[in-house]
């Protein structure tokens, strides 16, 4: 096992911003703007280099900071650029009417204020709850729809209160259902509590995780050790990687945590360019239940939250088996000072069964081993973990799994009011004794800035034209207007385009035409557009997929064109 150990100075463009220079962002924003102890630093960032910047090997990229903060007195939010390399704010811009994102610094605050608000206090006495130090207050950002008009303009959140069962239990086993307090996070005080009534005794669960605390022993498995005698196949220069062929640099923010940049495969002697940056931009969590425990809760839990700031460390032997080389990072908090995460990253290799076999009948088998190398990273928001894995596998393939654990938010059900036998709640599962977890969805929004042998490339899927009379792919006859008619370029716009859209978009032709035409050539017309869509929809899954793997596809000889990314 090694550590990388961050240095002082980046010592590449796209290097993340080291201790001393988060403290330089904020040294510069108090002396040049005045940024004091009421403001709030909700985010600082690499301003990354642009594309034909990093191409110009002539010229060293300018070294920035981009920081987004706010002055909890007037609300007001801005977004500055510091020149790193001049010591100077370079940008500053007014961010009207907009909420920069949560910090871990709120979260805490907020947490302490409440468990000594009187008023919360009151309301668990109701609930015979006297001893709050086995209270969790648990902070939401309010959906700007749903802030109440008499609050809009304040930095508003809300929490749900829940309760230990012990000393260390799991303090979302207990969930005090009906009760919630609004809050000023400017301020940091209680505007209202929102209480529904004492909503009777609660019900008895087994939420409980750790092994001293749970009814029954832990499944027993025998220990497994990963060695590797000779070492690992990879290396490992600051945030350069290399692995099999494989080139990337490791980056890290506080949204997107783990970030690819330039990621390429060396191929007969040259760098083949695949990928410009591949991260995770935003993750939104609707919960789909009416109730007033739950009408308010949705999540964007990297943009309110951030997986960098959320990232966790990873430990050998519990969270990644084998020879394993970590690499820390650093964020910050919203005072702007630098804090350092242990063994944030973990890289390290796997095995991965058979890639190649043959069995000769006469000198038997030949086998060869799979191996891919995982770049990983762990994160914690309040309830959830989310387990990310980049893998780079030795044919050219890349995969992104991200894993979802943790424990649920669940609700309870007044004596009475439970389901009916053999029934489920209207908006949720029933996983406990007159306890719900409510649905809800996680939808990841991966950022991909594809390079596929540089930016200068374009995919075409040419088509041939039918003659006359000659029936088509789906038993449809020649169409000499057909959308599919001609060599078409599709770029990534069209790639991306939800299909309703191809629908309407070619539905409006067909409405152009229904003016001129009679019934029967209508109904042939509307059957060959479904066609189209049909192959359209086909020939867009096999893009995709050929994008997401080696990045090939040589029966319709594509080539994906990238622009540079904006983001997001």
């Amino acid at each position: 096992m090694s550590t990388l150990e961050q240095p002082v100075r980046a010592r590449h463009p796209l290097d993340p911003l080291t201790e001393n220079e988060f403290r330089q962002a904020t040294s510069v924003l108090r002396r040049d703007r005045g940024v004091g102890a009421r403001w709030r630093i909700a985010s600082i960032e690499l301003r990354e280099p642009p594309k034909d910047a990093l191409g110009d090997r002539t010229a060293v990229p300018p070294r920035e900071a981009l920081v987004v903060c706010w002055n909890r007195d007037d609300g007001h939010a801005y977004r500055a650029v510091v020149s790193l390399d001049a010591d100077a704010v370079t940008g500053w811009e007014p961010l009207p009417g907009q909420q920069p994102n949560i910090t871990q610094d709120e979260w805490h605050e907020c947490d302490g204020m409440l468990r000594s608000d009187p008023a919360l206090a009151a309301a668990l006495a109701r609930r015979g709850i006297t001893d709050r130090s086995r209270i969790l207050t648990d902070l939401w950002a309010y959906g700007a729809d749903l802030v109440p008009p008499n609050y809009r303009g304040l930095r508003l959140g809300w929490a749900d209160v829940w309760y230990r069962g012990s000393e260390q239990g799991n303090p979302y086993a207990h969930h005090l259902s009906g009760l919630h307090p609004v809050v000023d996070l400017n301020r940091m005080a209680v505007l209202e509590i929102d209480d529904s009534g004492d909503t009777g005794p609660p019900p008895e669960v087994m939420g409980e995780y750790l092994p001293k605390l749970i009814p029954m022993p832990l499944r027993a498995v025998a220990p497994l050790e990963i060695s590797q005698p000779e070492g690992v196949s990879f290396q490992l220069d600051g945030h350069l990687l290399r692995w099999q062929n494989w080139e990337l640099r490791l980056g890290f923010n506080y949204r997107e945590g783990l970030v690819l940049h330039t990621v390429g495969f060396h191929d007969a002697g040259r760098l083949r360019p695949v990928a410009h940056r591949l991260s995770f931009a935003e993750m939104v969590v609707p919960y789909r239940d009416p109730t007033p425990d739950h009408f308010r809760r949705t999540a964007f839990d990297i943009g309110e939250w951030g997986l960098g700031f959320m990232t966790t460390s990873l430990e050998r032997g519990c969270d990644c088996l084998g020879e394993i080389t970590y690499l820390d990072a650093v964020v910050h908090d919203s005072a702007g000072e630098p804090r350092r995460i242990p063994h944030a990253i973990c890289i390290h290799e796997e095995d991965n069964g058979v890639l190649w076999k043959h069995v000769d009948h006469e000198f038997g088998a030949e086998v060869r081993r799979a191996r891919r190398l995982v770049v990983s990273f762990h994160v914690t928001v309040a309830n959830y973990e989310y387990l990310v894995y980049w893998r780079l596998y030795q044919d050219g393939n890349i995969e992104c799994e991200v894993r979802a654990t943790g424990i649920m938010v669940t609700s309870s059900f007044p004596p009475g009011h439970e389901p009916l036998a053999g029934h489920q709640p209207p908006y949720g599962t029933l996983v406990d004794n007159r306890t719900y977890a409510p649905f809800h969805q996680h939808f990841i929004v991966a950022r991909l800035d594809l390079d596929v042998d540089g930016p200068a490339n374009t995919g075409k899927i040419p088509r041939e034209r039918r003659r006359e009379g000659e029936r088509g792919r789906f038993g449809n006859e020649e169409r000499r207007d057909s959308v599919f008619g001609r060599a078409q370029c599709l770029q990534d716009a069209d790639l991306l385009r939800p299909l309703d859209h191809h629908l309407a978009e070619a539905a409006g032709h067909a409405e152009c035409r229904d003016d001129q035409d009679d019934k029967r050539q209508q109904k042939k017309r509307r059957a060959d557009f479904h066609n189209d869509i049909r192959f359209r929809s086909a020939m867009e899954r096999t893009v995709r997929r050929s994008t997401a793997g080696n990045c090939r596809l040589s029966e319709a000889r594509i080539a994906s064109r990238r622009s540079p990314g904006a983001r997001i």
